[in-house]
Parts: structure tokens; sequence; C-alpha cells
């Protein structure tokens, strides 16, 4: 997953989503088990190590960004 590593270090963070393959693929933390969508705090928190940016910034700024995509209020 090293490209899409790459891509989430240089994205602008007005454009990323996050969301998870729930329920067939689990995360490296999670194999074995069935997918949840509450493992999406793994996604986070690798973005934000690899981002070097803190997880609840890019939390609010995905939440913010799904919210415009979908129509959301």
């Amino acid at each position: 997953a090293k490209k899409i590593q790459s891509v989430a270090k240089k994205i602008p963070l007005t454009a990323l989503l996050l969301e998870t393959d729930a329920p067939d693929q689990p995360s490296q933390n999670n194999a074995g088990k069935r997918n949840e969508p509450a493992f999406l705090v793994d996604t986070l928190n690798k973005i934000s190590r690899l981002r070097n940016e803190p997880a609840e910034v890019i939390a609010a700024q995905t939440t913010e960004n799904a919210r415009a995509l979908f129509n959301i209020k």
C-alpha cells in the first residue's frame, strides 16, 4: 500500500475522505476479524501519523468533506 500511503501524505486535506472496506477487508490491526465501521479510527490514526497532523484536525476536516460531498447538513 505504498502508493496509497504516498497519496494520503500529499493529497490536500480538503480533498480527503475516510472509509472502511467493511465488512470484507480489515486493517492489519484487526486481521482475522470481521471488519467493522468502528475500526475507521485505525485508518484515521494511520493517516495522522503519515501526515504528522493531529487526528482531531483530520477527523473534523474529513467529516466536513463527507458532509459537503453527500450534501449532509
